[in-house]
């Protein structure tokens, strides 16, 4: 090694070395650009989402800039998003049911499916029990939020009493009888 200050150890004679002279200063450094953000978003089977302008319905990885001015100078930012699709979420309660008192005193309602509930009840449950006329309605949600409804009317009749109050002997075409019915007897006398 060569310590005399001047020339070195591979011949070459033109580098000199000097000591360092520390030296105090202060600089300040702006670094524009560079910036990137980073998105998850989740839709709905049936929803879409707007990116910059343009309407995704897809799932998948996209990415845009965004320009961004700092006094003179313009920069882009890099904007990632990692879109994800939930499966189509859905709740079938069926037809409307009509019961009369003989047939049935309570109907069970089954929302079906693995979502959270919540009925015009207040029940939570995936499946309730019912005995009262009503129409009741469910709202079903995924762990997305993504949710779907669906209503069904059940009515609970009561079946009337009939009675024959008066008839003659024989009863035969043409004759009359005059009938007394309680309860009811105006959804099913016609």
């Amino acid at each position: 090694q060569n310590t005399t200050g001047s020339g070195n150890d591979f011949g070459i004679d033109d580098i000199h070395f000097a000591p360092l002279v520390p030296v105090e200063d202060s600089m300040t450094v702006h670094i524009f650009g560079g910036s990137s953000a980073y998105d998850t978003v989740h839709i709905c089977y049936n929803e879409s989402f707007d990116f910059m302008g343009n309407m995704l319905s897809e799932p998948g990885d996209y990415v845009d800039t965004l320009p961004i001015q700092f006094g003179d100078v313009m920069c882009d930012s890099i904007l990632h998003l990692h879109l994800t699709k939930g499966d189509e979420v859905s709740v079938e309660l069926g037809n409307d049911r009509y019961f009369c008192s003989s047939e049935a005193t309570e109907y069970a309602l089954n929302a079906g499916g693995d979502f959270f509930y919540e009925w015009s009840t207040g029940e939570t449950e995936r499946m309730i029990t019912v005995n009262e006329t009503n129409t009741y309605h469910v709202t079903v949600s995924d762990d997305h939020d993504c949710t779907a409804s669906d209503s069904i009317s059940v009515t609970f009749e009561t079946t009337p009493t009939v009675q024959i109050l008066s008839q003659t002997e024989n009863f035969c075409d043409g004759y009359t009888a005059e009938l007394y019915a309680d309860g009811n007897a105006d959804n099913f006398l016609n």
